[in-house]
């Protein structure tokens, strides 16, 4: 019996059998050691040896509500239209039902392979996708099907960063710059109450710099930048500056208001240990969420230290 579930209990759902798989693949690997089962094993051990269903009680699917369709256009009178096609598919349609043969949209499919890099060389049989999670393709006249590893490619965390609000280490550099550049500004001494008065979070131009905007449109915020610039701020820094909000990776120069100061997003060489690495030395990528957790500087002080120490755990948790 087929039930019909939405995509996120989907992806839900094949994070545990993967769980599961990992776990017996251990046992086979390492049979003398202890090895804990993943959280929901029974669960997942009943659907794949006696398909007992584990149904999500909380999530109810609703065929009216749910629809595949991701995204509808229209470009230069052609209808667009992007589908979920099951949890590791995306299908992609150009015109409809009615449309005629139009060479045009073939050879727009076949673009749409070559840029994502889906086309086989003929010579090594293999393809170079521009995501190491695309894995293969089909067009067809009128549609192209995609296929992706829906667990990595759709991956994001959410993230719990303590903050300290008004700190005197944004202070101190408010300070200098009043000293060195501008002495009177509309945003000055206190970029926390010029920003409350104002309003009644990609990656950016620094590396490893995250922009960020509330998921709440409630919540947004915006305010002009620094007029001319700051030559110093802290690293760790939380700043706004028009509908944004930044985290500054490291000491630098810097236009946005500020308003608190976080722990290390940043470790040069991955020095600071988990979540970095040699590899990737910035702490958030595209889509994460940030949750910060208030404290007094005196815990953040403590909490940098820590992180700097590589002592600090990361409040990390998968998010879909």
């Amino acid at each position: 019996i087929f039930k019909p579930i939405i995509i996120n209990q989907a992806l839900k759902h094949k994070k545990l059998i993967n769980h599961y798989l990992n776990y017996i693949k251990k046992l086979l690997d390492y049979s003398s050691l202890n090895i804990p089962k993943p959280k929901h094993f029974n669960n997942i051990n009943n659907l794949l040896l006696y398909n007992h269903y584990y149904s999500y009680k909380n999530e109810e699917f609703n065929i009216e509500n749910n629809s595949s369709l991701l995204l509808e256009y229209k470009h230069n009178d052609i209808l667009i239209q992007y589908r979920q096609a099951g949890d590791c598919y995306l299908l992609i349609e150009y015109g409809d039902s009615k449309s005629t043969i139009n060479l045009l949209l073939c050879l727009r499919i076949h673009q749409i392979q070559e840029y994502l890099g889906l086309i086989t060389d003929l010579k090594t049989m293999k393809t170079k996708p521009i995501l190491h999670d695309l894995i293969d393709s089909a067009p067809a006249i009128r549609p192209l099907l995609i296929r992706y590893d829906p667990i990595h490619l759709s991956q994001n965390i959410k993230l719990y960063l303590p903050i300290a609000l008004n700190d005197h280490w944004n202070k101190d550099a408010i300070q200098y710059y009043m000293k060195t550049i501008r002495s009177k500004a509309n945003y000055l001494p206190n970029n926390l109450k010029f920003i409350a008065n104002n309003n009644v979070i990609c990656i950016g131009f620094c590396l490893g710099c995250p922009f960020a905007i509330p998921i709440n449109l409630k919540h947004r915020l915006s305010v002009p930048k620094y007029n001319p610039a700051r030559t110093y701020i802290p690293d760790g820094s939380c700043d706004l500056g028009g509908n944004y909000m930044a985290i500054y990776p490291i000491e630098s120069p810097g236009g946005y208001q500020l308003f608190g100061r976080t722990i290390q997003t940043w470790s040069t060489f991955g020095t600071i240990g988990y979540p970095f690495t040699n590899y990737q030395p910035w702490l958030l990528n595209m889509f994460d969420i940030i949750q910060f957790q208030s404290g007094t500087e005196l815990q953040l002080q403590n909490l940098r230290r820590l992180a700097f120490a590589d002592k600090y755990q990361y409040q990390i948790i998968d998010s879909i």
